[in-house]
Parts: structure tokens; sequence; C-alpha cells
């Protein structure tokens, strides 16, 4: 028996194994009553075999359990209801896309995916970066967690900036709506609140669309696409980040189904990449401090770090940002850099939660004078 499972072409040494891909495949097929189609059959050569696809082999068997037509569960209602719901989407959404057939780019697609560059995942192992490297202060890493530390303080800062600006937007628009309301009449307050709010949307957009088009959208995507290998142009610029929390100010207290929560991903990402490389070039300025920093994989780990405190500061749960940035965002992880990034959602939190404290223990005192006479 081991003899013939170590004999070339048998798959497993288990009654029954087949003795080449070939023949799995065309079994396969039959069992499933399936026809053997290639991957890419353009008519030039021979084709290359496909592996079975589960996801065809499943609606291929629904349908035929179902009545002989649809997909999923279009069959059990029948096979002319499958068919027409597919043919209305397939006008909807334009001709679909072979699944088994190599995507071919177009002039267009080419040119636009020309503007995206990919960046270093590790540092190169060169002889130039090991001499660097024997340069660089080992076992030091008080600098790291003071910059952990600084990145979840300004980011607890910036939104806590971002909550007030929500907050007096908000309290102008629907002050001025209850005062029309006792003081006028209905249709007027209703005429100022909609006007308002779609002047707050039109701001919102035009600032967006106008200076900074890297901000549009929550800004996770690219953010994601940053810590996956691919630098996105601007998303990490110093005008995309000050528009951002403009845009993004005026759009929720317009009113809109739309919240801060993205937006802080993007801008606590944003704020981890400058503040660790200490250098602008929106600005024009640089700086010496930490200049051990400027590599890929110190400045990817601030940007993890930052989106961690960004969500942090949003729902107010330090754990949730640590969880967030391990499970979705991050692409490289070390058990030193999750507590470094727990160090700074705690921080984010903490300047949050102290700065609001502060702003209603202010806010309190002035009314308590003006009630006094």
């Amino acid at each position: 028996m081991l003899h013939h499972a170590m004999r070339p072409g048998v798959t497993c040494c288990t009654p029954g194994a087949y003795t080449d891909y070939i023949e799995f495949q065309h079994s396969d097929d039959l069992d499933l009553g399936i026809d053997s189609q290639p991957l890419l059959s353009n008519g030039d050569g021979p084709s290359e075999p496909r592996l079975p696809s589960l996801v065809g082999d499943t609606r291929r068997l629904n349908g035929a359990s179902g009545g002989g037509g649809g997909d999923g569960d279009d069959g059990e209602h029948g096979g002319s209801g499958g068919s027409i719901w597919t043919t209305i989407a397939s006008i909807w959404r334009g001709t679909p896309e072979n699944a088994r057939v190599n995507h071919q780019y177009t002039q267009e697609e080419k040119r636009r995916l020309n503007h995206f560059e990919s960046i270093d995942y590790l540092p190169p192992n060169s002889m130039v970066y090991r001499k660097w490297l024997a340069r660089q202060p080992h076992r030091r890493l008080w600098d790291r967690w003071v910059m952990m530390g600084s990145i979840g303080f300004t980011v607890g800062l910036v939104a806590y900036a971002l909550y007030v600006l929500i907050g007096v937007l908000a309290e102008f628009k629907y002050g001025v709506t209850r005062w029309l309301i006792l003081h006028t009449n209905m249709v007027v307050a209703w005429l100022f609140n909609t006007a308002t709010s779609l002047a707050l949307v039109a701001g919102s957009s035009l600032v967006a669309v106008g200076y900074a088009p890297a901000a549009i959208g929550s800004g996770v995507p690219e953010v994601m696409a940053y810590l996956n290998g691919v630098m996105m142009p601007k998303v990490f610029n110093i005008a995309t980040v000050g528009v951002k929390i403009l845009s993004c100010g005026l759009a929720v207290a317009s009113g809109l189904p739309v919240g801060p929560e993205g937006p802080l991903i993007h801008i606590g990402a944003a704020l981890g990449a400058a503040l660790s490389q200490g250098h602008s070039t929106t600005l024009g300025f640089t700086t010496n401090a930490f200049r051990r920093f400027r590599n890929p994989k110190d400045k990817r780990d601030f940007v993890t770090a930052g989106v961690a405190a960004g969500v942090a500061a949003a729902f107010n749960a330090p754990i949730g940002g640590l969880l967030f940035a391990f499970e979705e965002v991050a692409s490289f992880w070390q058990h030193s850099l999750g507590w470094q990034i727990f160090f700074a959602c705690m921080c984010a939190t903490l300047t949050l939660n102290l700065l609001r404290s502060a702003g209603k223990a202010i806010l309190h005192s002035r009314l308590l004078l003006a009630r006094c006479p």
C-alpha cells in the first residue's frame, strides 16, 4: 500500500483513488451531471483542466431539484421566475462578466491603475539597509511608546473637536427651528430646517470634491489598501485630513444617515502616518525627530495604531479598536505591537473623555453664573 501511494499519478492511498487529475475531473463531472468545460477556451490550443466550481455545481443541483430552473432558491418557485429575474438583473447591470475567463483590462482601466504604486511590505534586505540597521539603537522602545501615546492623544483631541463642530452646527439648526415653531408657524420652521440641511450637505460635498477628492467616502477602503501594500495618492495628505474633518462635521450635522465613525478611522490613520514620519511634503517642512521610523514597516505599524485609536474614540471602546485593527485592517502583527496599539487606544479614549468632562464642567459653571444675580 505504501509503495502504491508513492507512485506518480496516485493522489491518495485509499481504495478507489484516481490515477490522475483528469480522471478525477471527469468522474466528478459525471457524478454531478456537469459537462467538463475549460477555464480558458479561445480555440487557439488545448484547454487547461479546471477545478470543479462549487458555486456552479450548487446552482445546477438546486435547479435540478427545484423543477429545472433558476439559481438558488428560485428553483423552488419554478424555472420561469428565476430566469426572468436573472434576465432583468443582467439588463440592469449590463452584460455580466464570465467568472471563468480572465479579465481583460481596457486602456482606461490601465491608465487609472498606473496612478497607484505598491509599497514595500518589509524593508529590503540589502547591504545599505544592514549598515543603517547596525547604526540604530537596539532595544530602545521608549520612543515607540511615546509615539503611540502621542497618536492616541492627538486622535482623541481631533475627535473631540469634530464632535464639538457637529454639536454646534446641529444645535444652531435645531435651536432656530424650535424658535420658529414657537414664534411663527410650522411651514416657516420646516422651510428653514430643509434649507439649512441642504446647505450643509452642499457645503460638505463642495469642499470634498473641489479641494480634496481623496477625502470622499469613509476612507476605510483606502486605509485597508495601504496596509495591504497599495499606496493611494494623497490619502494621508494634510489637506485631506482637514477637508475630511470639515466635510464630516457638515454632513453629520445636516441630518443625513451618516456618522463620524468611518472618517475617524481615516483621520486616525493619517495622523499616525504624519506624526510618526515627522515631515510634511504639503507644508514643506521636516524635522529630525523620530527619523528611524521613516521606513515602510514602522509607518505601517503607526498607521494601524491610528486606525485603532480612531475606532476607540468613535465608539469609546479601546478594546474594540484593538480588535478592529487586529481582525480587519492589519496585515502584519506582533505581540508587542498589540500592547502598543492598546496603549494608543487607551490614550485616545482617556483624552476624549477628559475633554468631554471638562467641557461639561465649564458649561455647567457658566450656567450657574448666569443664574446667579
